[in-house]
């Protein structure tokens, strides 16, 4: 094998989060059909008879020119007698058997991946995803709302997306559906299969090119199972290196022997090709398991993100200390602990039953509290504020309810979250710890567990601005309480390697920098930036005070819910803050007035 990269080089990128997957149908053989039986599939679907292959003397019906006249043939079919092409290439694309089989993409979606690019329209990839993670990635095509989507992405990559280069299928199973949202339809409606649809994407589709040469430039793309040397996509990188020159940053490719020229794909696309013997594809399986283990093995990567609020430019051993430290590990027992040490750990909100309208209600604790707290112990609780709890017999550990008070005696729901209640019940607990005489607190990032409604960065991001207002507004002379933040979510952790979060910014409580884009009725997008309080009211920045008949949908990207759906700028949305409504800085509000 051509060893003209490895691992360790792939995974360096890969924690930054700037390694991004480049999957074409070699990933998916097994439950998909490779070219050759789609051609045969959609022929079918199609009515064509097998001997009307129109064939030149010497030349097989299977070649690879004979293939492609045969699909433009069929397409040509499909089209003629107004059949749907979403319908046949699903007839098509799909191995005709009930039992889940083992494909290459199996052990690449054991890993979190912020953005992954396809030219496949099946759902393997993202069932994958579901089955070994739980994780259900989005999907966006080529619009142009959805180009727009992945260049936000880009610059703050919360979540897990795959962009969609040539169409995609409705998942079969309804699990799945969630990936695609309501858009399933526009997502089959930009299949392309044939030469000449290729040819007719890259030429007249300009949002979708100039956005692939932002991923190109910006992200090193890791080739597996894909048709690299397919003329339109080589057409798309010569556009983009003749244009803006060669990328950046290294692509990496895995192709089998012969099919390229490594020494002329490194020249000329940056494109470092590592090669295997044309018919041992299982060395893809191979090396994708070999990237798992690397990256999930024990090897040099930052341990913690440490930051001190009051530092002079000239740092002396004074100023090592961290006050704020978010550290990449799981939260220590109160045996680990020294003096002076305090544990604080995330809560949820449930009816008392002995005092069932009591708003505060009783501390419904995680799994966390195991083996930190006797069981016998949370039978009973005190309450140091409405956010705040402990435990008799443990002084050391604190439980932090991140969630708004209790109704009428009615359960606390996922609607109770929100980040301005993480924000809030944060600042409880560092009075509370403060006023114990704690100097050091390990806490976990709060509503952030297995049922969380929003993404574990929005929890960080609020916990340091908490802190930040906390460490000002603190009684002058006293010694700040340390905070040691413990975090294990894998994006998380990712945003931070590659710098997309900023967390001195919120530790300062500076204003923060949002984008604002407004879409009209007919899906006109026109986008400015905004520099404003957290605590402004959505109902009064500029956009709202323009009248109009039609009540616009607004939503934040990144999304601050997991599955969070616009909501009607109606009365309720006005009196909303910013902060509450889960922006930060980097976000973008979005107006959107189509029907």
């Amino acid at each position: 094998m051509d060893q003209a990269w490895d691992v360790a080089t792939l995974a360096a990128l890969y924690d930054r989060g700037h390694l991004v997957p480049f999957i074409g149908s070699g990933m998916s053989i097994g439950e998909c059909v490779g070219w050759r039986d789609f051609v045969d599939g959609i022929e079918r679907y199609a009515g064509i008879k097998e001997s009307s292959h129109a064939t030149q003397p010497n030349e097989s019906a299977t070649s690879p020119a004979v293939l492609i006249r045969r699909a433009a043939a069929a397409l040509k079919a499909i089209g003629r007698q107004g059949l749907a092409l979403g319908d046949a290439v699903r007839a098509s694309v799909y191995v005709d058997t009930r039992e889940r089989k083992s494909t290459h993409s199996a052990a690449l979606a054991t890993l979190y991946w912020p953005l992954v690019c396809t030219t496949n329209y099946d759902d393997v990839y993202i069932s994958e995803a579901n089955a070994r993670r739980h994780a259900l990635p989005r999907v966006n095509g080529r619009s142009e709302y959805d180009c727009r989507r992945v260049l936000q992405h880009m610059a703050m990559p919360s979540g897990e997306v795959i962009w969609a280069l040539q169409g995609f299928l409705k998942p079969r199973l309804s699990e799945l559906e969630v990936c695609v949202g309501a858009k399933p339809k526009r997502l089959e409606s930009e299949l392309v299969v044939g030469p000449v649809e290729y040819r007719q994407v890259a030429n007249r589709e300009p949002q979708f090119r100039r956005s692939f040469a932002e991923v190109f430039r910006h992200r090193s793309l890791f080739f597996l199972g894909s048709g690299l040397a397919e003329p339109y996509l080589l057409t798309l990188f010569d556009e983009i290196i003749e244009l803006l020159g060669p990328p950046p940053r290294p692509h990496f490719a895995l192709v089998p022997e012969g099919l390229l020229d490594p020494d002329f794909m490194r020249e000329h696309y940056h494109i470092a090709c590592r090669t295997y013997p044309s018919k041992d594809h299982n060395q893809v399986s191979s090396l994708a398991m070999q990237l798992v283990e690397f990256i999930n093995g024990d090897r040099s990567r930052p341990r913690s993100w440490g930051y001190r609020l009051k530092t002079p430019k000239r740092v002396e051993a004074q100023h090592c200390d961290a006050h704020f430290e978010v550290v990449r590990g799981t939260l220590p027992l109160p045996s680990d602990l020294r003096a002076g040490e305090v544990l604080a750990i995330s809560c949820g909100r449930k009816v008392n039953p002995l005092a069932p309208r009591e708003k505060v209600g009783r501390p419904k604790p995680g799994h966390l509290i195991e083996g930190r707290v006797p069981e016998a112990s949370l039978s009973s609780c005190r309450w140091h504020s409405k956010w705040v709890v402990s435990w008799p017999g443990n002084p050391t550990v604190f439980g932090v309810v991140a969630r708004l008070l209790l109704e009428c005696g009615v359960e606390s729901s996922r609607d109770a979250r929100s980040p301005e209640a993480i924000r809030l019940s944060f600042v409880s607990f560092l009075d509370v710890a403060a006023s114990q005489g704690a100097t050091i607190a390990h806490v976990q990032l709060l509503a952030a567990g297995e049922k969380r409604v929003f993404h574990p960065w929005i929890s960080l991001v609020q916990m340091a601005r908490a802190y930040g207002q906390w460490y000002v507004d603190r009684p002058c002379g006293a010694t700040p309480l340390r905070v040691v933040l413990y975090v294990v979510a894998p994006d998380v952790v990712t945003l931070l390697n590659g710098g997309y979060l900023d967390l001195s910014e919120h530790l300062q409580d500076t204003q923060m920098r949002i984008g604002v884009e407004v879409i009209d009725f007919f899906g006109r997008a026109q986008s400015h930036h905004e520099l404003v309080n957290a605590s402004t009211l959505l109902g009064s920045l500029p956009e709202f005070n323009v009248k109009s008949p039609r009540t616009p949908r607004v939503y934040a990207l990144p999304t601050p819910r997991l599955r969070s759906e616009p909501m009607p700028l109606d009365n309720e949305a006005r009196v909303m803050q910013l902060r509450d409504f889960g922006l930060v800085s980097g976000s973008t509000l979005v107006v959107d007035y189509q029907a």
